[in-house]
């Protein structure tokens, strides 16, 4: 099963897994410092790229439109 199909899934169950959440919430933090690459690397992505194509298949958008949407 590719990465993008596994997004959404946990070994607990539907929805996104730990890693992903937490990177997510750390994007969505008013203020935060990061930029996208950055957290992609620091919750241990492969790369960007990854970490994109997983937040779009879990969530339904980049990773930090979300944040950048709500402002």
């Amino acid at each position: 099963m590719s990465s993008v199909r596994w997004a959404g899934r946990d070994r607990h169950g539907p929805g996104p897994p730990r890693r992903l959440e937490g990177a997510r919430r750390e994007l969505d933090r008013p203020g935060s410092p990061y930029a996208v690459a950055g957290v992609a690397a620091r919750w241990q992505f492969a790369d960007v790229g990854h970490f994109r194509r997983a937040c779009r298949a879990a969530y339904g958008h980049a990773p930090g439109r979300r944040g950048a949407e709500e402002t």
